[in-house]
């Protein structure tokens, strides 16, 4: 009989947390959240060494869903769009914020990640959007 403790820890090693944010000017804008660092300014490039992460798990990653909150709602008619982009190029995983009185989205989907690939996050406002602090997470989990 398998040992539920055992069960419960190697479940626990398959699952991943991946989180992004910085600290977003607003207007309409796309900027590159860092790994890690929600305080920090986002930067104006993705192939910034600071917002860029490599995969490196020694085999496939699957990211299942986008969580993304902001310290301030953009506003009515505005809105805050995150993405999770692999090889600097836009995947399935992306959420809204948008409107007066919301701060939070999430949006499930499965995207692949091998080792070699990079992975960042861009957020993209609209022309009115209220700057603010977004916090992104990655939920994933090893595959192979």
């Amino acid at each position: 009989m398998a040992d539920p403790r055992r069960e419960l820890e190697k479940a626990r090693r398959k699952r991943h947390d991946l989180k992004f944010g910085a600290t977003h000017a607003g207007g309409a804008i796309t900027r590159y959240l860092q790994p890690n660092n929600h305080r920090a300014a986002s930067q104006a490039a993705a192939a910034t060494v600071q917002t860029r992460v490599p995969v490196h798990r020694g085999g496939k990653i699957n990211a299942k869903a986008i969580h993304a909150i902001t310290s301030v709602a953009p506003g009515a008619g505005q809105s805050n769009t995150c993405t999770l982009r692999v090889n600097g190029a836009p995947s399935a995983l992306t959420c809204q914020i948008g409107g007066a009185g919301v701060v939070e989205a999430s949006f499930a989907a499965d995207v692949e990640l091998i080792d070699t690939d990079v992975i960042d996050i861009d957020c993209t406002t609209t022309a009115g959007a209220a700057g603010a602090t977004v916090d992104v997470t990655i939920e994933a989990e090893e595959t192979g």
